[in-house]
């Protein structure tokens, strides 16, 4: 009896120890940077059903991990980006909408890749105390042919004082970070301006 007793114990203590808290990494709006002046073209910004649908688990504190849809939430941000860099953004769910892209005259298309990290230094809180994102990003026109390419790292950190009213802090840092970096670098892209 003691024997399934404690094997209980175990795997009760095993399950507490290794679930995934889940978090929403979507940077606050207000923190993204502006772009001083718009460069007059209409782009196109893909992400798919699929990509939205995407959950990344990664290691938070205490043994536990975390879990977010990184594509999902950071859709907003992106597409707030390029529209502060360009005058028109259209979304679109895949490259190959040829009529959409004919319609609304686009003359370049984003395509970002999200890479995620995250850990804390902390043994007894579960939220990430830091966090990265990288976007990989290829620009190409209507018929595919690449315009220009890069990628950007945006890091957060967070301490236990400030994140215990918001467990994904050094997330959304990170994203903030992230995305204006992005914003630089598309504004000084000659490739996109044509």
């Amino acid at each position: 009896m003691n024997i399934m007793k404690n094997l209980g114990i175990v795997v009760l203590a095993g399950f507490l120890t290794a679930c995934a808290h889940p978090i929403v990494i979507s940077p606050d709006p207000t923190t993204l940077a502006k772009a001083s002046e718009r460069i007059d073209r209409n782009v196109g910004l893909v992400i798919t059903q699929a990509d939205k649908g995407v959950q990344i688990t990664t290691p938070g504190g205490g043994g536990d991990n975390i879990s977010y849809y990184p594509y999902k939430d950071l859709e907003f941000g992106i597409y707030s980006t390029l529209s502060s860099v360009f005058s028109n953004v259209v979304p679109l769910n895949a490259l190959d909408e040829k009529q959409k892209i004919a319609q609304q005259n686009l003359g370049a298309i984003f395509l970002p890749t999200i890479q995620t990290t995250s850990s804390s230094e902390s043994m007894f809180t579960w939220p990430p105390t830091f966090f990265s994102i990288m976007i990989d990003y290829r620009v190409v026109d209507p018929s595919g042919e690449q315009l220009s390419s890069g990628r950007v790292l945006g890091e957060g950190r967070a301490e236990f004082s400030e994140f215990k009213s918001d467990f994904a802090l050094a997330a959304k840092r990170a994203g903030t970070d992230a995305l204006n970096k992005l914003k630089d670098k598309l504004q000084s892209s000659h490739a996109i301006r044509k």
